[in-house]
């Protein structure tokens, strides 16, 4: 059974894109990780998945994505953005791979593929080009990321509690 909830951080064995992995490696060994119940969280790195990250989603209520990306921000700057804030003009994503991220989640929109919740967790990369290191301010983001993967967690949980008590309550009300 796969978890309602994938933690799946992208990227690629290489300086700043290895951040996704890194987040993922820090997520595991975490406190927090370790007390989930079985089927509830999963957390997994992903090579420059392309379109395979739609299978690493299906049947998921909530996937948090994790990756690196170069924009305007500081190096180290932790960007939350939930679907429905996305910019969904193909020029708003830039990546190196591929098939990158933003032609991933545009497929998937388009062929509704995509959780119902998606959220995704960016840090902004160096400019430095090394292809051996992850810089200091990617590295320090990582206390951060985890941090927002546990509130984004316990939302969903306590959407999901609140659903069902609504059901419970609708279903009380249908037996009266």
């Amino acid at each position: 059974m796969k978890a309602r909830t994938r933690i799946l951080g992208v990227g690629s064995p290489f300086g700043e894109d290895r951040l996704g992995w890194l987040a993922i490696d820090f997520i595991r060994a975490s406190r927090w990780y370790r007390s989930q119940r079985a089927g509830a969280v999963s957390a997994e790195s992903l090579d420059r998945p392309g379109p395979a990250l739609l299978a690493a989603m299906d049947g998921a209520s909530h996937a948090v994505l994790i990756d690196a990306v170069r924009g305007a921000a500081t190096p180290g700057t932790l960007l939350c953005v939930a679907l429905e804030q996305l910019d969904w003009s193909a020029d708003a994503f830039v990546s190196g791979h591929a098939f990158g991220l933003a032609d991933t989640l545009l497929l998937g929109r388009a062929l509704a593929l995509l959780p119902p919740r998606l959220t995704l967790l960016a840090v902004e990369a160096s400019r430095a080009e090394s292809n051996d290191e992850t810089s200091g301010e990617m590295r320090a983001a990582l206390p951060a990321i985890l941090q927002r993967v546990e509130a984004c967690v316990a939302e969903e949980e306590g959407a999901r509690c609140a659903a069902a008590a609504t059901r419970r309550r609708q279903g009380e009300r249908h037996h009266e």
